[in-house]
């Protein structure tokens, strides 16, 4: 079985602190579910100041493609585990997003660093979907849906960030 990498990277106009407050508010988790059309959605955010699970499970349509394998819809689970911020306000989040009943796995890293006078937040990964021989395809067919639940925080971000000060 082979990986396909996964690679996003999100700029902010707010200070790392701010990005990482907004990553992990449930509120802003779940207009992201609601953002990618999701039919149902639950959000869960554990911890305190120093390290945070942020727990999100959303039911999306599935893609055309993988319909037969997966059925109408697709729960996906994302957990991301940030770290306790450094002094300039870095954090690291290991993540996994999975998918209930299939074979579907991505994990990775997302690094919250400075960026000039905002914040970025650089997502690497491996995508891996375990079905012999048509697994490389399927990968091809959720690699963008994964892709776009990371997207939808940017663009959503960038609202919030204007409205909570």
């Amino acid at each position: 079985m082979a990986s396909m990498e996964l690679n996003a990277r999100h700029h902010f106009n707010a200070s790392p602190d701010r990005v990482r407050t907004m990553l992990t508010d449930r509120d802003f988790l779940a207009g992201v579910c609601e953002r990618l059309g999701a039919v149902a959605h639950d959000v869960r955010v554990e911890g305190g100041p120093r390290t945070t699970l942020a727990h999100t499970s959303a039911t999306v349509d599935s893609p055309g493609a993988v319909r037969a394998f997966v059925g109408p819809t697709l729960d996906i689970v994302l957990e991301m585990n940030w770290g306790p911020a450094a002094e300039d306000g870095s954090a690291r989040a290991p993540f996994t997003m999975t998918v209930p009943g299939a074979p579907v796995t991505a994990r990775g890293v997302a690094d919250l660093s400075q960026d000039g006078d905002g914040a970025a937040v650089t997502y690497t990964g491996t995508l891996d979907v375990a079905v012999p021989l048509v697994g490389g395809r399927i990968e091809k067919q959720i690699a963008p849906e994964v892709t776009s639940l990371l997207d939808a925080q940017q663009h959503l971000g960038d609202e919030w960030l204007l409205t909570h000060p």
